[in-house]
């Protein structure tokens, strides 16, 4: 009987040790990814196009402000009339991105 309380005693508190000082690993969220947005050309003139474009990675949600969604790869042509400032919003689960460009006329 005294050996089968030894082994309870010194060989449990072993076992629990070991399984205490087991490590896990963080999970990481991340945001989505602009990974391209611009305007070409970079200027126009009164009455001429551009075009913007883009590229998104881990989006589940993309929208251009005045245009409403598109998708991950998309493009619009605009013909602003003055100074404008389109601002590129994509969303995931674990947040928001932004990133903006300018057309100067």
């Amino acid at each position: 009987m005294k050996n089968k309380l030894i082994f309870i005693f010194v060989f449990l508190p072993f076992v629990c040790a070991c399984k205490n000082s087991v490590e896990t690993s963080p999970v990481v969220k991340s945001l989505p990814i602009i990974q391209q947005f611009k305007v070409v050309p970079s200027s126009i003139d009164f009455d001429q196009r551009n075009e913007l474009s883009w590229s998104i990675n881990g989006a589940q949600l993309v929208e251009l402000n005045g245009f409403g969604k598109g998708r991950l790869v998309d493009y619009r042509d605009v013909a602003p009339q003055e100074t404008t400032t389109y601002v590129l919003t994509a969303t995931n689960t674990n947040g928001i991105a932004f990133e903006h460009t300018e057309t100067i006329l």
